[in-house]
């Protein structure tokens, strides 16, 4: 299954690209954002469609993974260079990711699971805690 969810990815970001996310845009009833990381090993870009819950200070994105052991590639690229970018609908920007403190996370878990209760389990599943990140808009300094 994970084979052929990978060889599906770009399939899904190009359609998500060329429709500004109108087909292919949501997973379960929830928005898809397209995330695009440099590898932390080779440097080229990776892009990956994520659920995320919208944010007054950006997107937060949960690395369950639907319950995998390991954290997802763009997760651990984003702990080696939190500079990405994102697209949600037709909007593309540059992007930092923030990792929230106990409590925050505490509060991103609670709003994913209130808007996907799907994802209750995933830590259970993982058998690990699910790492959440708040994708914020770069701002010129």
């Amino acid at each position: 299954m994970r084979a052929t969810r990978f060889r599906l990815v770009p399939l899904h970001t190009t359609i998500y690209r060329l429709s500004g996310g109108r087909v292919i845009g949501r997973f379960y009833g929830t928005r898809l954002l397209l995330l695009t990381t440099h590898g932390r090993r080779s440097g080229k870009p990776h892009t990956v469609p994520l659920a995320f819950i919208p944010d007054e200070d950006g997107y937060i994105v949960g690395d369950g993974a639907a319950g995998w052991r390991t954290q997802p590639d763009w997760y651990r690229n984003l702990a080696a260079d939190p500079s990405c970018e994102v697209q949600v609908g037709r909007r593309r920007f540059a992007a930092r990711a923030r990792s929230p403190d106990a409590a925050g996370a505490e509060v991103y878990a609670d709003r994913f699971i209130t808007a996907r209760p799907d994802t209750a389990r995933y830590p259970e599943l993982a058998g690990r805690p699910i790492d959440y990140v708040l994708l914020c808009p770069a701002t010129s300094t």
